[in-house]
């Protein structure tokens, strides 16, 4: 059964994380995706800025779903507002990103970015 589709309806303050001894804060405004490699969250920013620390994406898909974020793959959660185009299995970022679209989440994806 396809996921259901929870599309972006408010905006979200800065949070912070911790990376190592820091405490960062991330702005969602600034973030184009997030990635998930093993426990590790690495959050691409507008900039080019990459900040990687310990997490879950779980928590982050919490965080920035309601503010216009999707999670289109079990590794990828995309700002929708940086997404440049999409085909049957890739979301393509306004940064050259190519990112997989799973099959599982794609209804979703479609009725929350049309």
């Amino acid at each position: 059964m396809p996921e259901k589709a929870s599309c972006p309806t408010t905006t979200a303050g800065p949070f912070t994380v911790r990376c190592g001894r820091l405490r960062r804060r991330i702005i969602p405004d600034r973030i184009r995706y997030v990635e998930s490699d093993a426990r590790k969250v690495i959050v691409h920013g507008a900039d080019g800025e990459v900040i990687s620390f310990y997490g879950r994406m779980s928590d982050m898909e919490e965080t920035l779903c309601p503010c216009g974020f999707y999670r289109i793959h079990r590794c990828f959660l995309v700002s929708l507002s940086h997404v440049s185009s999409f085909s049957d299995s890739e979301v393509f970022m306004d940064g050259g990103e190519t990112l997989i679209l799973s099959r599982y989440r794609r209804s979703g994806f479609l009725s929350c970015f049309g």
